[in-house]
């Protein structure tokens, strides 16, 4: 499996992840209850068949009208029956709408996501029931993310994809000079390798001009193998989910270094509202915001530091434009444990000297691998035990 075992990540970084670092989803406009996500509950196989084995409560009241309603999560088996409620009352009575699910996509690994879509907009209090329907054996189900969505899913909001500089018109995709080219100076697992699905449409190209890193909000892989299928799941979601082109993120890394490359680097995402246009996303897998509080790992930051250093000196971008989700738009993303490490991956990143301002793909520069940093890193790695974990 793919490691990178020779980063750029300076050598100061060592001494921040050895000490003690000081809920929301990832999702643009998520529905608030009164417990914090992930939401989660045990389920025995000893419930009686039409029991409620998960109940949130009502949510508050949605600041936007309502229209279809995303949830995504951990369900092993399925056994389970999710309902969604729109809280009604007439006089005393409740006469609360319930709604299942238009679309439940349930994965080999675990995961799931589920689609509900309203007969009419609301901005009404919303409730998630899970129903024992036939569960054959004990588990946890985790609900990471309900996201609200103010229009039924057709594809990507031109608020995300909209005019922007250096915004310049559609690609196909197989216009390889969207594409980072082979050679690289780290490790990168290809949209072929961890069998992506193909987009639906036509990409729209831009110049990168800065980054913004994330965390996926979701599970944290315990293995490489975990990560490929994560990846795969984040992407369904995307698509078949929110009904994007494809998977938002440029860039998503894996606990144990792995890169993987999402959207071609040379079209815009879909990974910041409003803020897409010439902004590369890189996203850590994992939930770094309490109460989960998933620590970030060495790798994982020096993953982001190898694409970011790289992309940095390729299109001669300045220290200012490298961002936190939380920068941009009303979230916690990338969660206050990963944000924590803002100011050091900047200056891992921006370490001097960074190659020519080339902004053609075909002449993207290599590294100084005598960089002291690098060497560090290198020191660091053979002589230290590691275990992902």
């Amino acid at each position: 499996m793919m490691k990178n075992t020779a980063s750029l990540i300076p050598a100061f970084i060592l001494s921040i992840l050895s000490s003690a670092a000081f809920a929301t989803t990832g999702g643009d406009n998520p529905v608030v209850f009164k417990k914090p996500y992930p939401l989660s509950a045990e389920i025995s196989a000893s419930e009686k068949i039409g029991a409620v084995v998960m109940d949130t409560g009502f949510s508050q009241a949605s600041p936007v009208a309502i229209a279809s309603v995303l949830v995504q999560g951990e369900m092993p088996e399925a056994g389970l029956e999710l309902q969604l409620l729109v809280e009604d009352k007439f006089l005393f009575f409740d006469t609360s709408a319930k709604f299942s699910p238009a679309k439940v996509k349930l994965f080999p690994n675990g995961r799931f996501w589920a689609r509900f879509d309203l007969a009419e907009a609301t901005r009404s209090p919303l409730r998630l029931k899970a129903i024992n329907r036939g569960v054959k054996a004990a588990h946890t189900l985790i609900i990471y993310e309900v996201e609200a969505m103010t229009s039924s899913p057709q594809g990507e909001d031109k608020s995300r994809t909209g005019d922007g500089a250096d915004v310049t018109g559609t690609v196909p995709p197989r216009e390889q000079s969207i594409y980072l080219p082979r050679e690289l100076p780290f490790q990168l697992v290809r949209r072929a390798e961890w069998k992506a699905a193909p987009p639906k449409e036509n990409y729209e190209a831009h110049t990168p001009a800065r980054i913004t890193f994330h965390h996926t909000a979701g599970r944290k892989p315990a293995s490489v193998a975990a990560a490929y299928a994560e990846v795969q799941f984040i992407q369904d979601y995307h698509m078949n989910g929110k009904k994007w082109n494809d998977i938002g993120y440029h860039f998503l890394v894996d606990p144990f270094g792995t890169i993987f490359e999402g959207r071609p680097v040379g079209v815009i995402g879909a990974h910041v509202l409003y803020r897409n246009p010439n902004n590369i996303g890189v996203s850590v897998l994992g939930n770094y915001h309490p109460p989960v509080s998933d620590q970030p790992d060495f790798l994982s930051l020096a993953g982001i530091v190898d694409v970011g250093h790289y992309l940095a000196g390729a299109y001669a971008m300045p220290p200012a434009e490298f961002f936190g989700h939380r920068d941009l738009g009303a979230s916690s993303c990338p969660g206050d444990h990963l944000y924590a490490y803002k100011e050091t991956l900047r200056g891992a990143i921006f370490l001097p000297p960074l190659s020519g301002a080339s902004k053609e793909l075909a002449d993207l520069p290599s590294p100084d691998i005598t960089s002291p940093a690098l060497n560090q890193l290198e020191n660091w790695g053979h002589n230290t035990y590691f275990d992902g974990r």
